[in-house]
């Protein structure tokens, strides 16, 4: 009796994606609620808009929000960044955090735009500002710190 385990990935290929199919979107949308469980003393919140990037002439853009914030501050956390030569200022932000080693209630991870790195230097700022504006939000007593 054994167990086949195989990798799902973002990239379609035969024989490797979960097989299963749904009836509907609401079918769907049931069995990622019944297995998608956020551990005990976590939230999470999720949000789409868009917005019209200053340095480029691209018209409105998509974006998603997504954050994660712990009941409690917590010491007991890894992160994971990119390898670029020439990280977002995100990035750099998230690194100095990790490296600082100070406890953490909750991260804010943005998608669909990776225009991070203003040329103007003013991206670090900006970064910080965003933690600035999650922790307000959020109540967070040690604030963004």
């Amino acid at each position: 009796q054994g167990c086949a385990l195989r990798a799902v990935t973002a990239a379609w290929e035969p024989g490797v994606q979960d097989a299963r199919e749904f009836a509907s979107e609401e079918a769907y949308l049931e069995h990622l609620r019944s297995v998608g469980q956020l551990p005990a003393g976590f939230k999470v919140g999720v949000t789409s808009f868009t917005f019209v990037p200053q340095e480029a002439d691209m018209g409105e853009l998509p974006m998603r929000l997504t954050i994660l914030q712990a009941d409690e501050p917590t010491e007991a956390y890894a992160a994971v960044f990119t390898s670029n030569a020439f990280p977002g200022a995100p990035v750099l932000v998230g690194r100095r955090r990790l490296e600082a080693g100070r406890p953490l209630q909750a991260i804010a991870v943005n998608n669909k735009v990776s225009n991070v790195f203003p040329s103007d230097g003013s991206g670090q700022q900006a970064s910080e500002e965003v933690c600035v504006a999650v922790a307000k939000a959020l109540d967070l007593a040690g604030g963004a710190e």
